[in-house]
């Protein structure tokens, strides 16, 4: 991947975790949502180390 299309995907994990936080406050919450943060948070880790390894 190019850092261009590690950043896209990077923004793209952090609007998925502010969408279930919108959901959150509308009182939409979802009974896999922890399961899914973590899974997102994860990949954006990944996605970073991907940035920092390239960017050495």
């Amino acid at each position: 991947m190019t850092n261009k299309e590690i950043r896209e995907e990077m923004m793209l994990q952090i609007e998925q975790l502010k969408t279930i936080n919108i959901l959150n406050r509308l009182g939409m919450h979802n009974k896999d949502e922890e399961q899914t943060k973590a899974g997102i948070k994860s990949r954006i880790e990944e996605l970073y180390q991907q940035l920092l390894e390239e960017a050495v």
